[in-house]
């Protein structure tokens, strides 16, 4: 029996999905494995060797059978959004879903939905200088002004000379499969878990944090850290006079400090530099109700980046559009069926990207000393 096309299950329960009933947050299974018993059972093998083995959040193997796959993506989809609401499903956006899709809802426009949405985008990558090529090699020349070159993705950012390298293999950032069955007429559908809403936040939470640890961390030959190196770092004690961060200001050449940010923690911010915490240390403020918005030292904004916490470096100043340079292929979303037997499981993946320090001096770190 073909799941696909059994209008009669649906027509019994309208919040069951492929043989998931959802509930208050939670999905259970059911005879999903009697129904499916029909298709095929991939393998675990069967999954493309190009397929980053590490997980970064969700599960890289979904199960051994169907029923195991699509019991962990509901769980996995569903697992930080028990506020999930239904709602009732439009004409209109129900006829916008393709009717090739065999009963299976995909978001089709994910890939524009990432790089759209503000919270997408790590605060380095909204803050650098970004080209896209249709290359796997950028070579970056010297010219008098730091200006992109539209037409020319040889000569993208013209300040020394550089070859940035693009992997030929790719760098996953995050891997999702999706799969989820609904019924072709409209008219059948009463309301529906807003899975879109879901899977969309959920794919851009964890697309944006693996983004953002790659960026502190670095990836040898293909990403490289914002940290500063050593003797752009300086070392010292936080003080209530801000001296230490007058000396990264005056260690800051001048040409760099139109577009200077700083880079810190909120714990840094609110307790170390302002000094907001109690005799027994304990900060004053809830560090999940503050947000670096309006917050400036020295008329430079002050940016949260959490990812900071235990990477060494306690502050940066950095001018990112001037010094470091973010390179990627134009395509950057690709969408990958495994599986033949399985047409609507689809991969976003970030197929080709490097970004490099292109100018050190651009960058000047703190590091408070023991």
């Amino acid at each position: 029996m073909n799941i696909l096309n059994n209008k009669n299950s649906l027509k019994k329960n309208v919040n069951t999905f492929g043989g998931m009933s959802f509930d208050g947050g939670r999905f259970e299974g059911s005879n999903l494995e009697k129904q499916l018993d029909s298709e095929k059972q991939p393998k675990s093998e069967e999954i493309p060797s190009n397929i980053e083995k590490k997980s970064y959040g969700a599960p890289q193997t979904w199960g051994s059978s169907e029923t195991e796959s699509v019991s962990s993506i509901a769980k996995y989809i569903a697992g930080n959004f028990s506020d999930i609401e239904t709602k009732s499903m439009s004409n209109s956006f129900f006829n916008s879903i393709s009717t090739n899709r065999n009963g299976h809802y995909v978001p089709d426009e994910s890939g524009e939905i990432l790089l759209e949405n503000d919270y997408y985008f790590s605060p380095i990558r909204s803050r650098a200088r970004t080209i896209f090529s249709d290359r796997t090699t950028c070579t970056v020349n010297k010219f008098n002004s730091p200006e992109v070159t539209e037409t020319d993705p040889s000569t993208p950012y013209q300040i020394g000379t550089k070859k940035l390298e693009l992997s030929k293999e790719t760098l996953s950032m995050h891997a999702l499969q999706i799969c989820i069955p609904v019924s072709q007429n409209s008219d059948e559908i009463h309301s529906i878990v807003d899975f879109e809403e879901a899977v969309n936040r959920k794919m851009c939470t964890e697309l944006s944090e693996r983004e953002r640890n790659l960026f502190i961390s670095g990836v040898d030959g293909k990403i490289d850290s914002i940290i500063p190196s050593e003797s752009q770092t300086m070392t010292g004690k936080l003080d209530d006079n801000y001296i230490s961060l007058r000396k990264m200001l005056t260690k800051l050449e001048l040409k760099y400090h139109k577009n200077a940010v700083w880079f810190m923690t909120p714990e840094t911010y609110y307790e170390k530099v302002l000094g907001l915490s109690d005799a027994n240390k304990r900060p004053i403020l809830n560090m999940d109700q503050i947000s670096s918005d309006c917050n400036s030292i020295f008329g430079k904004e002050v940016v949260f980046v959490e990812e900071l916490r235990g990477s060494g470096c306690d502050i940066i100043l950095a001018d990112l559009e001037s010094g470091y340079l973010i390179c990627e292929n134009k395509n950057i979303f690709y969408q990958e069926d495994p599986f033949s037997e399985k047409p609507m499981v689809l991969h976003y993946m970030r197929k080709y990207m490097c970004s490099k320090v292109i100018d050190e001096k651009a960058f000047v770190g703190f590091k408070e000393s023991a």
